[in-house]
Order: structure tokens, then sequence, then C-alpha cells
């Protein structure tokens, strides 16, 4: 039974992950199995993405050089 006032936010599946960061959903598949998405992880036959990792898709750091 699922708790109504459970106020968490879901993680995001990487259709919709591509839907709001704009980078192609086979390129985020792509990422996710090499361990290029940091937090991604696997439910079932799906990929999840936490909410709080989307902004740093969003805004990515440069590497150091």
């Amino acid at each position: 039974m699922t708790d109504q006032n459970d106020t968490t936010t879901p993680d995001l599946t990487l259709e919709q992950v591509a839907t709001k960061t704009g980078v192609q959903l086979r390129t985020l598949q792509a990422m996710a199995r090499r361990g290029a998405l940091p937090g991604v992880y696997k439910l079932g036959k799906h990929w999840r993405l936490p909410v709080d990792r989307l902004d740093a898709l969003r805004n990515p750091t440069s590497p150091p050089q």
C-alpha cells in the first residue's frame, strides 16, 4: 500500500531526463551503460536518475586541464 502523504519526488526515467536536458535518449543510455552518469541505476529494465543529479547534467563542470 502506498502512503498518500508521501512527498518524495520520484526519480526520473532517462526519457524524462532527455526531455528536460535536450540530450538525446540514446546518448543518455550509452552514458548510463558506461557509468558516465553518476547516480544512475536500473529499476527493472529501465534506467533511473535521481532528480537531484539533474543539475549536474544541465551545468556540467569542465574537467581540469
